[in-house]
């Protein structure tokens, strides 16, 4: 077929999954989740859209919105990160060892 795509290779998936990769993906959220707190919180922070009822009550609702986004975007970018270290942490270690792995995990959460 014509347009199909090209297969993925095998090395773009390994590539994929490096810490490297992880760590510089969890950068990448981490600065689009500042970015989007950054341009939405000052707008929340004018909660009067005006002096009717109706405005007020949208007002806030935004409000509410934005807190609400601004929770969601620090936690995914915190467990992004909690991904990325703890992979970085376990990378050197062998699927043939699982109790090295889990005792490696302990330590780092401690």
């Amino acid at each position: 077929h014509a347009g199909a795509a090209p297969p993925v290779s095998l090395e773009c998936i390994e590539s994929a999954s490096s810490p490297s990769f992880r760590i510089l993906y969890a950068l990448a959220v981490t600065c689009l989740s500042a970015l989007l707190i950054l341009l939405l919180e000052p707008a929340a922070m004018l909660e009067k859209f005006g002096t009717t009822g109706c405005r007020r009550r949208v007002g806030v609702q935004f409000s509410s919105f934005v807190q609400l986004l601004s929770k969601a975007a620090a936690t995914t970018s915190m467990i992004v990160w909690n991904d990325a270290l703890a992979y970085s942490v376990t990378a050197g270690i062998g699927e043939e060892q699982p109790e090295v792995k889990q005792r490696t995990l302990l330590l780092y959460s401690l």
